[in-house]
């Protein structure tokens, strides 16, 4: 009870404190207290000057439902001129102006309903404004001690943070100094090993080619230079060439004994004019022939004895043809890097050489982790600036769910619409701005739109108790705004102005 009487009370002030202003002294009606000596003060004798300069009237001239005035300001409490303005008293609470426009339109602009002084259908209602208004405020005041009470805790969080990623700066400045030096030596080191083993070029590997000279001697190599013998098919036949086939003969496909062109001594058995008989003595036949099988492959070959290839030499020919390049079966365990052509081995690298790549690559990799730490410590630093509470919320990310769509905002990283599996990039940090005492992040060079723009969002932060994304707007196509409640931007100053106000009020 006694906290209710205190709240009438407070109102009972504030509204006593509203009426400190001049507005009781008024006889001229939309008049504001700081221009009521521009006007006659009994609004009918004297002259009035337009404020402008544009003119000067008689006093009974003002508020005569007729604009004479240039800037209207002859008719302040009346709608004659477009361009006037009128002055809510508002007794009780906050005054305020309106477009004179506004005066006698059927609704109710004032509080205390002055701008409808025709219908006077208006009902005085300052007084539950001003109850409003101070319940908001103590609301206000209970929003910033908890806000501010978590920003000095991301202050300290944030003072820590800065003065780690300065560290982390200074740190690899000296590291990154360091490990260059020893890169460089590192890299010496390594380029004079691979110089003294290098092996030494040969005209063979600078031309890319084989010379004959340089293999003379070697049957296998000589095989290799020869012509293709599928280009010269007379090379390639092995036996005398009164055996050989007149070249009319070839491609004869007829079969007569007259294509075959040796003695009829060497002439196969069953060929020419006995072969089809045999042909059908053999079809005719259930059984295999009972002489061994070496015999008959003897009988088959119908040149001369000497001519014959050796016994093993079939067998040999059967085989697939090794290539020439093939190793003895021992030198498969041996590694590629020692095996240089036939009979030949490269020398392995040293263990020298080896240590001394590795600590090439080593040193490589630890001048790019410190790069990388620099770098990053760097763009937050700048990012931030001198927004120290922001830092500890670094990336962190915010939802609001409009409609279908869920809006997700991460501090100084990307903000997304998404639906569903999909989602749309609307931006990418670019800075924070400051406008008076509001602070804004604008993300940019998002997705484009179809005919539009590439998609932004400007997010205007704003003290609050708990971080939470507000309602996301599109003012224009493409380009969306919405606000950032969070603790962070929570101001020592406000709470004491507020405090101050419903001090006064209570006293």
């Amino acid at each position: 009870r006694s906290g209710s009487m205190g709240l009438v009370r407070a109102v009972m002030v504030w509204s006593l404190w509203a009426l400190f202003f001049p507005t009781f002294s008024m006889s001229i009606r939309g008049v504001s207290p700081s221009e009521t000596d521009k006007y006659p003060s009994d609004g009918a004798s004297g002259s009035f000057a337009c404020l402008d300069g544009s003119g000067l009237i008689v006093g009974s001239r003002v508020n005569d439902d007729f604009c004479d005035c240039v800037d209207g300001s002859d008719e302040p409490g009346t709608s004659a001129c477009s361009n006037g303005r009128f002055h809510c008293p508002n007794k009780g609470f906050k005054p305020k102006s309106l477009p004179s426009s506004r005066v006698n339109d059927g609704l109710c602009d004032c509080c205390d309903g002055s701008d409808e002084w025709g219908s006077g259908e208006c009902v005085d209602t300052c007084t539950e404004k001003a109850l409003e208004a101070y319940k908001d405020q103590i609301d206000q005041i209970e929003i910033l001690k908890k806000g501010i009470l978590v920003k000095n805790r991301l202050m300290e969080e944030g003072k820590k943070l800065v003065d780690e990623k300065k560290s982390i700066l200074d740190e690899a400045s000296g590291h990154k100094e360091s490990i260059q030096k020893r890169l460089q030596e590192a890299k010496a080191i390594r380029d004079a090993l691979e110089t003294k083993e290098a092996p030494v070029s040969s005209s063979d590997t600078e031309s890319g080619g084989l010379d004959e000279g340089d293999y003379e001697g070697d049957d296998d190599v000589d095989v290799l230079i020869q012509d293709d013998p599928d280009q010269h098919p007379e090379q390639n036949f092995p036996y005398p060439e009164q055996y050989a086939a007149p070249p009319e003969a070839e491609g004869d496909d007829t079969e007569n004994e007259e294509a075959f062109p040796y003695p009829k001594e060497y002439a196969a058995p069953g060929s020419g004019s006995d072969s089809g008989s045999a042909t059908a003595t053999g079809s005719d036949s259930d059984t295999v022939s009972d002489q061994p099988s070496d015999q008959g492959e003897a009988e088959d070959f119908p040149y001369p004895k000497e001519y014959a290839a050796p016994p093993d030499a079939e067998d040999q020919a059967s085989d697939p043809p090794e290539p020439l390049d093939s190793e003895p079966a021992e030198a498969e365990s041996e590694p590629e890097s020692q095996q240089q052509g036939e009979g030949e081995t490269e020398p392995s690298e040293s263990q020298e050489l080896i240590d001394a790549r590795v600590a090439v690559s080593e040193l490589e990799k630890e001048l790019r982790e410190w790069e990388d730490k620099s770098r990053d410590a760097d763009k937050i630093l700048n990012q931030v600036g001198n927004n120290i509470a922001l830092i500890p919320m670094y990336e962190k990310c915010f939802d609001r769910k409009v409609r279908q769509y869920t809006y997700q905002v991460c501090l100084f990283g990307d903000a997304h619409q998404k639906e569903g599996s999909s989602s749309t990039r609307l931006g990418s940090f670019q800075r924070i701005t400051q406008d008076g005492n509001k602070l804004y992040l604008e993300y940019s060079g998002g997705q484009t739109c179809w005919n539009g723009p590439q998609r932004s969002i400007k997010v205007s932060v704003e003290c609050g108790a708990e971080n939470e994304l507000g309602h996301v707007d599109e003012p224009s196509k493409c380009v969306y705004a919405t606000t950032l409640k969070t603790p962070a931007v929570c101001e020592e100053e406000k709470l004491q102005e507020l405090e101050k106000l419903v001090s006064d009020l209570k006293n």
